[in-house]
């Protein structure tokens, strides 16, 4: 068993992003985001889950948007090209498995 801290802000720098649990099977990053603040289109080579805690924010796929709260947990499969805007500062979760 392990705890890890995961504050609600990492700091006040633009697209905060640390890496806090990186294990043989998943790898999580937490990421803060301020409103606004945009992440270009990109992929995962793996599944990967979304966890919002605070805010807002849309994943923009190539037909389609989704805007995500604390409300809805995003699942992606490998190559799905997205990129990402923050509706409102926003703190979430990424979990990526291997």
């Amino acid at each position: 068993m392990r705890v890890v801290e995961t504050k609600h802000r990492i700091g006040d720098e633009k697209k905060q992003a640390l890496r806090i649990l990186n294990e043989d099977k998943f790898d999580t990053i937490h990421l803060h985001m301020k409103e606004g603040e945009t992440l270009t289109k990109h992929h995962a080579k793996c599944d990967v889950l979304i966890i919002v805690r605070t805010g807002k924010v849309v994943f923009n796929f190539d037909h389609e948007k989704v805007i995500l709260t604390n409300e809805e947990v995003l699942h992606m499969e490998p190559f799905e090209d997205h990129s990402v805007e923050a509706i409102e500062e926003s703190d979430f979760l990424i979990v990526k498995i291997k």
